[in-house]
C-alpha cells in the first residue's frame, strides 16, 4: 500500500476537522439554521478553506451522515463476537443499535437524511465509500446469523442475506419513525417507552430463535 504524502495527510486531517465541527453544529442547530460561516467558526477555518474541501453545505451534511454510520460501525465492532452464541450476538447488535440511537438521536436523524441526498449524487457515493460501508454494516448481521445457525441457536432455515438486510432496514426505519413521532407518543402516558422499545427488539429477533 502506497504511503500517503504529508500534503495528503494534511488534507485528510483538515477534512476530518471540518466534518467533526460540522457534526457538532448540525446536531445543535439543524440543517436549515446552519451556515458555512457557522461551520467555519466551529472548525476555526475560513469559509474559503471550507469551500476548498467541500463545495456545498449539502455535501458536508452528507459526509456527516456517513460519519454517523462509521460511528455505528465502531459500536458494532465492540459488540461482535463477545456473546455466548449467534442468537445472543444478534440480539446484542440490535441493542447496540438501540443504544446508539438513545445516545445520539440528533445524529441519527442526520444519518436518515443520507437517503434523500444520495439519490442525486451517485459519484459521491463511490467517492465516500458508502457502498463498502453499507456492506460492512450488513456483514455484522450475516456473521451473527451464520454463527447462530452453526451453533443451533438460530433456526437453520433463516436465509442469511435476506434476514440481515431485513433486520437492518427494520431497525433503521423503526428508530426514524420513533424519532419523528416522539411527541405524539408522549401524548399517551400509558405507553411505557422503555418497554415499547424493548418489545420491538424482542418481536424482531424472537422469530429467529431455535
Amino acid at each position: 500500500m502506497r504511503q500517503l504524502t504529508r500534503s495528503e495527510l494534511d488534507r485528510i486531517s483538515r477534512q476530518q476537522s471540518i466534518l467533526e465541527a460540522a457534526e457538532k453544529v448540525f446536531v445543535e442547530k439543524g440543517y436549515e439554521k446552519t451556515s458555512i460561516a457557522d461551520i467555519a467558526k466551529e472548525a476555526v477555518f475560513t469559509k474559503t478553506t471550507i469551500y476548498k474541501y467541500f463545495p456545498t453545505k449539502n455535501i458536508i451534511y452528507y459526509y456527516v451522515a456517513v460519519r454517523g454510520y462509521e460511528h455505528l460501525e465502531d459500536a458494532f465492532k465492540d459488540t461482535s463476537g463477545s456473546s455466548e452464541n449467534g442468537f445472543c450476538e444478534l440480539v446484542n447488535l440490535c441493542h447496540t443499535f438501540h443504544d446508539f440511537y438513545i445516545e445520539h438521536p440528533r445524529l441519527f436523524q442526520i444519518m436518515g437524511s443520507i437517503h434523500h441526498i444520495k439519490s442525486a449524487n451517485e459519484p459521491l457515493l463511490e467517492e465516500s465509500g458508502w457502498y463498502d460501508l453499507w456492506e460492512r454494516l450488513i456483514e455484522f448481521f450475516k456473521k451473527a446469523l451464520r454463527r447462530g445457525i452453526e451453533d443451533k441457536s438460530i433456526k437453520k432455515d433463516a436465509p442469511i442475506a435476506e434476514t440481515s438486510y431485513s433486520l437492518f432496514y427494520y431497525l433503521t426505519g423503526f428508530y426514524h419513525q420513533y424519532y419523528d413521532n416522539f411527541k405524539a407518543i408522549q401524548r399517551h402516558p400509558e405507553v411505557d417507552q422503555d418497554r415499547l422499545l424493548s418489545l420491538s427488539l424482542d418481536l424482531l429477533t424472537k422469530s429467529l430463535k431455535e
